[in-house]
C-alpha cells in the first residue's frame, strides 16, 4: 500500500510552494507528453490513458491557477467551466 511520511516536516512555506510549483510543471509536460506521444503513433491510442492525460493536463492548469492567486473554488469553477464550453 502507501508507504507513511516519517521524515520529519522541516519545509518552508516558501518551499513547500516552491515544490507545487515544480509538481503543477511536471504535470503539464507529462500530459503534454502522452498526448503528443499518442497522437504520432508512439504509444498506443488507449481512450482510457487519453482521458487520464487529458485530466492530468486540466489539473495542471488548476494548480497553476491557484498558485498565480486563484481560490481552489474559482479554479474548480474555470476548469468545469472550460470542459463545458468544449462539449
Amino acid at each position: 500500500m502507501f508507504k507513511k511520511n516519517t521524515k520529519p516536516y522541516s519545509q518552508t512555506t516558501s518551499t513547500v510552494i516552491d515544490e507545487l510549483d515544480n509538481f503543477q510543471k511536471k504535470l503539464h509536460m507529462t500530459s503534454i507528453e502522452a498526448l503528443v506521444l499518442m497522437d504520432i503513433g508512439v504509444l498506443p491510442k488507449d481512450d482510457a490513458a487519453k482521458q487520464k492525460a487529458l485530466l492530468t493536463h486540466e489539473l495542471s492548469h488548476a494548480i497553476e491557477n491557484i498558485l498565480n492567486g486563484m481560490t481552489a473554488q474559482e479554479a474548480i469553477d474555470k476548469m468545469l467551466g472550460d470542459e463545458q464550453e468544449e462539449d
